[in-house]
């Protein structure tokens, strides 16, 4: 069984990695619309239920990682 402070850890960095995803949607999204306008288009074409500003937000947010480690 999980120790309550865990379940506060948890939580502290499931807040954290949303508020990153969101930050990076817009970063993506105000800085490079010409860059994203295809993949904008594939996700509306395709019948996945995407949303596209996590999904522009978690592929800025692996790619920056990436980079830097």
């Amino acid at each position: 069984m999980r120790s309550i402070y865990m379940k506060k850890i948890e939580k502290t960095i499931d807040y954290w990695y949303k508020k990153f995803i969101r930050f990076f949607a817009r970063f993506g999204l105000k800085h490079f619309p010409n860059y994203l306008k295809p993949i904008k288009q594939e996700i509306e074409q395709s019948e996945l239920r995407i949303v596209y500003e996590t999904y522009i937000g978690k592929m800025f947010f692996f790619t920056d990682r990436c980079v830097y480690f």
